[in-house]
């Protein structure tokens, strides 16, 4: 806040008559504040008794008018609960829950990640030995074997000799 010379003017400071009657006025008063040097808050204490008592040119509905803008929290003095909580909460509300967990997965997990449309060529290897050669060169030594290794499971005891073929 700036103080300029024309709000000053009404106080009659711009002249060595309004000047000479300022004095006077002050050297009129026989108040004398007794102030320790201790006690640092008495000036202001006697100060705001003046401003209550009337005894200055400044009126406490200015000063109060003043402070309720500047340090009020509430403008109309009164604390609403369900609206701070509206307030408050505004943003959260808005939005769905959906969109909510979806704001916070990032953007990458949704990149369009590409698979083969092709079916794997088949590539018989040994199950048992990858390192080897193809486990069996046709598709009857692979049913043999797979009965083989059915009858060692099973344990039924035939003799390899005998064929387990049936004949009609």
């Amino acid at each position: 806040m700036e103080v300029n010379d024309k709000d000053l003017q009404h106080e009659g400071l711009d002249s060595e008559e309004g000047l000479r009657a300022e004095y006077a006025n002050l050297n009129s008063k026989d108040d004398v504040w007794d102030v320790d040097a201790e006690d640092e808050n008495q000036l202001r204490i006697d100060l705001l008794e003046e401003l209550e008592n009337g005894k200055t040119d400044f009126e406490i509905k200015n000063f109060e008018a003043i402070l309720n803008k500047q340090l009020g929290i509430f403008p109309e003095g009164k604390y609403d609960f369900v609206g701070d909580l509206k307030d408050a909460y505004k943003s959260s509300l808005s939005t769905s829950t959906e969109a909510k967990i979806f704001n916070n997965i990032p953007s990458h997990a949704f990149w369009d990640i590409k698979t083969p449309q092709q079916n794997k060529n088949i590539i018989r290897m040994n199950r048992y030995n990858p390192f080897r050669g193809r486990e069996f060169d046709n598709f009857f030594e692979m049913r043999d074997s797979e009965e083989y290794i059915h009858r060692q499971h099973v344990k039924n005891n035939i003799n390899d000799s005998i064929s387990t073929h049936r004949r009609y």
